[in-house]
């Protein structure tokens, strides 16, 4: 199959003696592969089409990004138990096994998914307004008693929508109910009715960063309730959700944030909650991640840049790391290729390989791996003439 803007490409490619130098930088397939596998397929297509591959898998904040960044910051993996994010497992006794990283320098990082992660729930059970982030909560604390005093909190892929109020509870934030007292048991959005105070942690000079996958806001236009439903919630949830959060600010008072900032609604208003109660401020995932793997650099030593992810689409542009790397790539005038589960954009921009369209949704789903190295290496091989 031919694709559009392919033949628009960098014609030096088909010249017997040119050797292209690919970085390949993919996101996650999310519920199919993790960016480090797509960038293993991606690069044995480079290679065996005859280029010289740089590899270098990404993440935005969402799960995965502790992994993406772990070599990069030679960070020490510690593994914790936590409660299941779901609210009835938790109180039966479920744990997992969640993982922050330290760096040498002090700072903690820690990936919400990992204790709060939507993989963690099967589909048929989840439910938003009965889970927690207090698993993450847990995390932090233990970064604490590690003596971090710079944390850096990864937000995205989480099955929560409690605007980070599970975990604030965790590390010592008051909730307290009609009758004065503190809500004992671990936090979740059915219980945002029920607040009338909240009183914010005091943890002394630690520093804390949000890096989010998203840049949408807590309420208004492609807000945080576009994610909620995706993570099960009924348009009377959403409902529930959005008066809850407004009377969690009524409670609050007046603060640093407003509800329509940008990044405010990563991770079910994790981000906001973080923000507004202990100071966090907030960073473009991608971005930052982008920045410490030199993404920038390693594209202007690529004559070819080749990224991709699971979905697509107009969630793309909301700052997802293939926007982001594809921007750099063009701002540079450098070919990129995209190779995608699949894609609802009518106009992309660059080459795109939608593997449901050639493999079938099937086929694709349940053999990613192989789908990826052979539709691209057939297009390098198109380019390189050798087809």
């Amino acid at each position: 199959m031919i694709h559009p803007c392919e033949a628009e490409m960098n014609t030096r490619f088909a010249e017997a003696d040119f050797i292209p130098r690919v970085l390949v930088a993919p996101d996650s397939f999310k519920g199919s592969l993790d960016s480090g596998s797509v960038a293993l397929a991606m690069e044995n297509a480079a290679r065996q089409a005859g280029c010289d591959v740089d590899r270098c898998p990404l993440g935005d904040g969402g799960d995965g990004t502790l992994a993406v960044i772990a070599e990069a910051l030679q960070l020490e993996i510690i593994h914790e138990r936590v409660p299941h994010p779901l609210l009835n497992l938790a109180e039966s006794g479920e744990s997992i096994d969640a993982r922050w990283g330290l760096a040498k320098d002090g700072t903690g990082y820690i990936e919400m998914a990992q204790a709060s992660g939507l993989h963690l729930v099967p589909a048929p059970l989840r439910d938003p307004m009965h889970a927690t982030s207090w698993g993450t909560g847990l995390l932090i604390s233990r970064a604490i008693e590690h003596g971090c005093r710079r944390i850096v909190i990864m937000m995205g892929g989480t099955a929560t929508c409690d605007m980070g109020l599970g975990m604030l509870q965790a590390i010592g934030m008051g909730l307290f109910g009609a009758d004065g007292r503190p809500i004992s048991s671990m936090f979740s959005p059915s219980a945002l009715g029920q607040i009338t105070r909240v009183e914010a942690p005091d943890l002394g000079d630690t520093r804390f960063e949000v890096w989010a996958d998203v840049r949408s806001c807590l309420l208004g236009t492609d807000s945080s309730m576009l994610y909620a439903r995706q993570k099960g919630a009924t348009e009377a949830q959403v409902d529930e959700l959005e008066s809850g959060y407004r009377r969690i600010l009524r409670v609050a008072g007046p603060g640093n944030l407003r509800v329509d900032d940008l990044m405010t609604g990563a991770a079910g208003g994790a981000s906001f909650g973080m923000g507004f109660f202990l100071g966090a401020s907030l960073h473009h995932g991608a971005r930052k991640v982008m920045q410490l793997l030199n993404v920038e650099d390693r594209c202007k030593q690529a004559d070819l840049v080749i990224t991709g992810e699971g979905a697509l689409d107009e969630q793309t542009r909301q700052g997802k790391c293939c926007h982001e790397i594809l921007s750099i790539a063009l701002g540079l005038e450098i070919d990129a290729i995209m190779v995608v589960g699949t894609c609802s954009l009518d106009d992309p921009g660059v080459p795109v390989i939608d593997l449901s369209r050639e493999h079938g949704v099937i086929e694709s789903m349940e053999r990613p791996m192989d789908c990826i190295r052979q539709s691209l290496l057939d297009m390098l091989l198109r380019m390189r003439g050798r087809a």
